[in-house]
């Protein structure tokens, strides 16, 4: 079993800053049967549209993926497949165009059956790349990407920041591009046990289309139909939708919509609750078991004398005393339910002796 080991290396020099982050990755040399191969043309461009795109979650602009930069990475990576040793590239930014003001390097190594999804993934969960690919700073990226004799992948990732003055011209994409893709809304009630619809419009033809729901920009576990059911966990957060469409020899492409919410506390429905009538010393009051929505809420029952509690008369029948005679006895009912607004219901009676 291999494992990840990953340092991050900062050089100085006129004024200028050189972030390194660097994964190593040691273990066997033969590749899994499942290592998958990706072509360059492939890889590259979906890295550069993936990067953007966990960038644009985090509001980060975009990055222009420069043909310039794309050489000095993919250079690299075939050196690195060639080697079968991940190490960054000591000369990295002295090859990359000058004037830039920060500049950093990503570089990982697996043998997966998806190998661009492991990578990102690789990337995204380590707290240096990550930054790396987070930089506000960065205005430009190179991807690189090369597969070994054993079909394992070698990705680098080159940034740079520059100055609005400085020109670099941007990597053609052998991707095509979505062109149609409209931000969804979110239909429905922004309260707890609603229902939420996904209005995702109308997309490029043929394009697929998936779902994730999300609470305060973070993923929710298992919410991926188009329809979310709003549970209590969302009282008082807001709830957003990502719609990403994916076509065959297209990039894919993920749309944001709006906020719902701050989401409100969800009302408890109770039907058939009721009391049943007895007027003499002796006699039982019975409060009946009612349907009640949703069915985690629980019933609590305070009999009183005159509005005043009766000590001790807690349960879902109450015998009529003396006491009770010429006297209103109220059963109040309490239903409660985490993410729901409480609901009370009082039943009035009069015994008469």
């Amino acid at each position: 079993m291999s494992r990840a080991i990953m340092r991050r290396v900062r050089t100085w020099g006129s004024a200028l800053t050189a972030a390194i982050a660097i994964t190593v990755l040691a273990g066997g040399l033969a590749a899994p049967a499942g290592a998958a191969t990706v072509s360059t043309s492939k890889a590259v461009p979906s890295i550069a549209q993936q990067t953007n795109t966990h960038r644009a979650v985090n509001s980060r602009s975009a990055l222009t993926n420069a043909t310039r930069l794309n050489e000095v990475a993919q250079a690299w990576a075939r050196q690195l497949a060639a080697s079968g040793s991940l190490r960054h590239n000591p000369q990295y930014s002295s090859q990359i165009p000058s004037g830039w003001r920060s500049a950093g390097e990503n570089i990982a190594y697996n043998c997966d059956a998806s190998p661009v999804t492991r990578m990102m993934s690789q990337w995204k969960t380590s707290a240096g790349h990550n930054r790396n690919m987070l930089n506000s700073a960065f205005t430009h990226l190179g991807v690189g990407w090369a597969t070994d004799a054993r079909g394992c992948s070698w990705g680098v990732q080159v940034f740079a920041g520059y100055p609005s003055t400085v020109r670099l011209a941007a990597a053609s994409s052998s991707l095509k591009t979505i062109t149609v893709a409209p931000k969804p809304t979110i239909a429905g009630a922004a309260q707890v046990g609603r229902k939420l619809t996904a209005r995702p419009g109308t997309w490029t033809s043929s394009v697929t289309l998936s779902y994730q729901w999300r609470r305060d920009g973070r993923n929710i576990t298992g919410a991926t139909r188009s329809t979310y059911m709003v549970t209590p966990a969302d009282a008082g957060h807001r709830i957003t939708l990502k719609v990403t469409g994916k076509r065959a020899g297209y990039a894919t492409r993920a749309q944001y919509s709006p906020p719902v919410g701050p989401i409100r506390k969800g009302e408890i429905r109770v039907t058939g609750a009721k009391v049943s009538t007895a007027t003499s010393v002796g006699s039982v009051l019975r409060v009946s078991t009612p349907t009640v929505a949703p069915t985690s809420a629980t019933r609590t029952i305070q009999w009183q004398r005159n509005g005043v509690p009766i000590p001790g008369a807690r349960g879902s029948a109450y015998r009529l005393t003396r006491a009770d005679i010429g006297a209103r006895v109220t059963a109040k009912v309490a239903f409660r339910a985490s993410g729901y607004e409480s609901t009370f219901m009082w039943f009035h009676r009069y015994p008469r002796g």
